[in-house]
């Protein structure tokens, strides 16, 4: 069965919560740190791209454009720095707006996990109000 949108986004935003299973600047690791691709049994970590890849089980599937759009929106609307249009949340997921310039090191990767969980749960409101209407 397919999963709705509202499903992929929560999916996703769970499988990342915690930020041991979250990652940054590639779409999956392995638990040596190796890339992988996000629906390899090995990986253990995604970005938010990889994360709703993982769910809908590959990049454009299922309703996986549907979910990064949201993402998008969510990240544009958050973080007025975000200049790109397609995969708009990348740049909050890997750190490169809504950090401090101060923030260095291990507090910049903590703020820019708690940002792309942020863009989640404003996305996950979208994929909810657009479910009710």
């Amino acid at each position: 069965m397919t999963k709705t949108v509202l499903e992929v986004l929560t999916e996703a935003r769970n499988l990342i919560a915690d930020p041991e299973h979250w990652t940054y600047n590639t779409h999956a690791v392995d638990s040596d740190g190796v890339d992988v691709t996000p629906t390899n049994r090995a990986a253990c970590a995604w970005c938010a791209s990889g994360a709703v890849a993982k769910i809908t089980r590959g990049f454009g599937k299922g309703c996986y454009d549907e979910a990064t759009d949201l993402l998008s929106g969510a990240a544009r609307s958050l973080f007025p720095d975000v200049t790109r249009d397609y995969h708009a949340y990348v740049p909050v997921n890997d750190g490169e707006v809504g950090v401090p310039d101060d923030a260095t090191g291990d507090r910049g990767i903590a703020i820019a996990h708690t940002n792309i969980i942020k863009v989640f749960d404003a996305a996950i409101e979208q994929a909810k109000a657009g479910a009710s209407a």
